[in-house]
């Protein structure tokens, strides 16, 4: 059968993925992309479909999460024509964008594997995707997870003030958020209190409990 490029097509049953043995293809739809007549070892058509949004909203999270982890793309897919059939569009092309981004948001930070689980948990708990709004949501998380007081080390050449690459504090407790330093700790360097980003500090022991939640928050801060 003859395609063309924008035509919605659903996959047959039983088509199994080729990069994920377990995932069942069948009842997938889209709109073909990408037309191959010369691509296939058998001679069979070779197609391009950009899954559509209902689909796109369908995907197990594993298949997801894999995908994000080694680079593949998720929402569009290659298969032989035999494995397709025609079928009605479902959806907008707006829609698509729109699933595309949600799908995004939700796993922009899933390359980082267990980490980035972890911080997409934090993130997930914020009111809304604005910086300030997850900028609250790491510190209250943070205030639960943290136990304080404990040692810290400046990580962070500092421009200016008192405290510089290297020093010791310790670290009291969350003092406030800041839309620019994101958390900031009360410390203590001696008799003298100074408040502190936390994203330039980290644990002077490693093997403390506190090491992964901060590294976490360091991560996220660094990279938004």
């Amino acid at each position: 059968m003859d395609y063309k490029i924008g035509q919605s097509v659903v996959v047959k049953d039983g088509v199994i993925a080729i990069d994920y043995k377990d995932l069942d293809l069948g009842g997938w739809q889209g709109r073909i992309i990408d037309i191959d007549k010369a691509d296939a070892d058998n001679g069979e058509t070779i197609i391009g479909v950009a899954w559509d949004s209902i689909t796109l909203r369908s995907i197990p999270n594993d298949y997801l999460e894999e995908c994000e982890r080694e680079g593949f793309g998720w929402s569009e897919y290659y298969l032989e024509s035999g494995d397709v059939k025609p079928t009605q569009p479902r959806d907008s092309e707006n829609e698509v964008e729109e699933m595309i981004e949600e799908i995004e948001r939700r796993m922009d930070w899933l390359y980082l594997g267990d980490e980035g689980k972890r911080i997409r948990a934090v993130i997930d708990t914020a009111e809304s995707e604005d910086e300030w709004e997850q900028i609250k949501a790491w510190s209250n998380y943070l205030q639960k997870k943290l136990k304080f007081p404990f040692d810290a080390v400046v990580i962070e050449y500092q421009e200016r003030g008192p405290l510089q690459i290297n020093d010791e504090l310790k670290v009291v407790g969350v003092e406030m958020e800041d839309e620019h330093y994101g958390v900031i700790v009360q410390c203590k360097k001696g008799r003298k209190r100074y408040d502190f980003p936390l994203c330039d500090l980290d644990t002077a022991n490693e093997h403390s409990s506190n090491f992964q939640p901060l590294n976490d928050y360091r991560v996220w801060f660094a990279n938004n």
